[in-house]
């Protein structure tokens, strides 16, 4: 199977997702937050970037989600195009759109649970590293 690695990001497991805005714009690599905990695997959501992201990426706005962890309170949320080129990745997902300075210190925000169970994840018998393989 096809598989990407990751180093950990100041001991925190990370993805690399592309950003792909609508018609003939430039992607733009993101450096998100690995978590299973944020969400659960059937949650309305998939990832939480920043509010300037969603914008600039956003094919269409979508219903609000109100979350309970990180964040509290209703949120909107966009439908954005996320990539992973090396797995041969791109789909539409649903943002949260939250303040830039909510993001994980570092990074450009976070992958949840239902993003992330869209493939086989772990470190691969690495501890340094993130990985997800094509399930």
């Amino acid at each position: 199977m096809p598989r990407v690695c990751w180093p950990l990001s100041e001991g925190r497991p990370v993805v690399e997702v592309s950003f792909i805005p609508p018609g003939n714009g430039r992607e733009a690599p993101r450096v998100l937050l690995a978590d299973t905990g944020a969400g659960t695997r059937n949650s309305a959501w998939h990832i939480v970037p920043s509010e300037e992201d969603c914008r600039r990426f956003r094919f269409r706005e979508t219903p609000p989600v109100r979350l309970g962890g990180a964040f509290v309170g209703n949120f909107p949320t966009y439908l954005v195009r996320a990539a992973i080129p090396q797995l041969r990745f791109s789909r539409i997902v649903v943002a949260v759109s939250v303040p830039a300075d909510g993001s994980p210190p570092g990074l450009d925000g976070i992958a949840g649970c239902s993003f992330l169970n869209a493939f086989h994840y772990g470190n691969c018998g690495r501890t340094d590293q993130f990985c997800l393989e094509v399930a």
